[in-house]
């Protein structure tokens, strides 16, 4: 029973006996013989007959005579049919996925294989060219690496090289400094100056050269060190004092000279003044050490110095003056119904409301103003009052002289520095000893700026 239900579902197989086949069967239902009435519950047994309950195609009772096997169209019961093409459908769908699968597990593989090929030529041809480079070793490390990775690498490693080499290449040169020049800068002053940069060791000698003086360095000027580099440097001791040097003759020359001819020698200058009618103001006229005698180096000269027919107190200052007069002068200007005048002369005509007032505009630094006496005096004090001393407003107007300097008749200068404000517009200068000249000049160096003009001003000066 279980075979022939299998056998339905592939196709309809009817059975007949040999009389039945011989009589032949219903036109509608080829079970039955034609002319007996169909039973309703079973088309395969006649209606009123017992059905045999091992097979339905027999009677109950009856013994199952031989049969045979006739194909007739199939008659599917519902419900078979879309199983079995669905089942067909899916075996088909699984063949062909296996037969993809087949076809790309050897595209793979030849992939692979042709593949690894390649990267063995490239490995090696990578490796010849490393070679010419001496980069055997970094190959052997990389032995797992592809072309394609070492050649990336390598021109990293490339790229990171020549960063590296120009960033080092900046660096040196940005801290390669020029060598300033110390010789002749005392060795204090060359210490501050070189702070920033270089460290300064000192080393000392005998010499000509002024005390304290650097002598010479190493390494020489415009040379370039690094940052903190050590610049060797010899500081003069002065003269030595146990060499013994001839000093020479010096009457007949300026004081200036003879004094220069003898500092450079090594030997201290000393003057003292006389007066003689026969040698000019100004020229030595004695020298306490004889010309040709042995004296060491730092030994004291006294030379004395004519100061002309003689040499005077100057008690009246105003009465001794000769001439004045300035490089520039600021133009004379009429202020309401007056004319006001700025030449050299109002610095000595005992006006403090007036003054001297440069030329220029700018400050005047460089100009210079002389006061020139009838004789040669001998002074101590020069009292100065700076600016334009008629109000304090005009006074903070106008510039002021910060730095002056001040040259006698001998060709002698000193500097001095004058203080700024309202309540300290009188300078007094005590000169360092009394100095015989005939003249005084005063030159600008600094200035102390105007709110308004840009012009420096000089109300009255005062020499005694």
């Amino acid at each position: 029973m279980a075979d022939t239900n299998k056998n339905m579902d592939n196709e309809q197989t009817v059975y007949y006996d040999n009389q039945n086949q011989a009589s032949g069967g219903v036109p509608h239902n080829p079970y039955i013989q034609q002319g007996v009435q169909q039973n309703p519950h079973n088309p395969y047994v006649q209606q009123g007959e017992q059905q045999n309950p091992y097979n339905p195609y027999v009677q109950q009772g009856e013994q199952q005579t031989p049969y045979f096997q006739a194909e007739i169209p199939p008659q599917i019961p519902p419900g078979y049919g879309g199983r079995k093409k669905k089942s067909n459908a899916a075996l088909i769908t699984l063949i062909i996925i296996i037969i993809l699968l087949f076809f790309a597990i050897i595209g793979v593989t030849l992939f692979i294989f042709l593949h690894d090929s390649d990267d063995d030529d490239e490995r090696s041809s990578s490796h010849e060219f490393s070679s010419e480079y001496d980069r055997n070793e970094e190959d052997d490390d990389n032995d797992g690496k592809s072309h394609g990775e070492n050649a990336r690498e390598s021109k990293k490693e490339s790229k990171v090289e020549s960063e590296t080499e120009k960033n080092t290449a900046e660096l040196t040169e940005a801290v390669l400094i020029s060598v300033p020049d110390l010789t002749g800068m005392d060795i204090n002053e060359a210490i501050k100056y070189c702070a920033d940069n270089f460290v300064i060791e000192s080393d000392r000698q005998y010499s000509d050269t002024p005390y304290n003086k650097i002598i010479k360095q190493t390494p020489e000027p415009k040379s370039e060190l690094k940052k903190g580099a050590i610049i060797s440097v010899i500081v003069s001791s002065g003269p030595d004092p146990e060499q013994e040097i001839i000093i020479p003759n010096v009457c007949g020359k300026t004081f200036e000279e003879a004094r220069d001819e003898l500092e450079k020698l090594g030997i201290l200058v000393n003057s003292a003044y006389e007066e003689n009618k026969n040698a000019a103001a100004g020229q030595v006229i004695e020298q306490n050490t004889a010309a040709g005698t042995k004296i060491k180096k730092g030994t004291s000269v006294i030379l004395t110095v004519s100061t002309g027919s003689g040499v005077k107190n100057l008690d009246n200052f105003y009465g001794a003056i000769k001439n004045t007069n300035a490089s520039s002068q600021l133009k004379e200007e009429k202020v309401g119904n007056e004319m006001h005048y700025y030449d050299a002369s109002k610095v000595v005509d005992g006006d403090y409301s007036t003054c001297w007032c440069e030329g220029r505009g700018d400050g005047g630094i460089g100009e210079s103003l002389t006061i020139e006496f009838n004789d040669v005096y001998s002074i101590e004090e020069i009292t100065l009052w700076n600016g334009l001393c008629t109000n304090d407003e005009l006074y903070r107007k106008n510039c002021r002289v910060h730095n002056i300097r001040i040259i006698f008749s001998d060709g002698t200068s000193h500097d001095y520095e004058l203080k700024n404000g309202w309540e300290n517009r009188q300078n007094v200068i005590n000169l360092s000893e009394r100095k015989e000249t005939s003249s005084v000049t005063f030159v600008i160096l600094d200035v102390y700026e105007g709110e308004t003009y840009s012009d420096t001003c000089i109300s009255e000066i005062s020499i005694k």
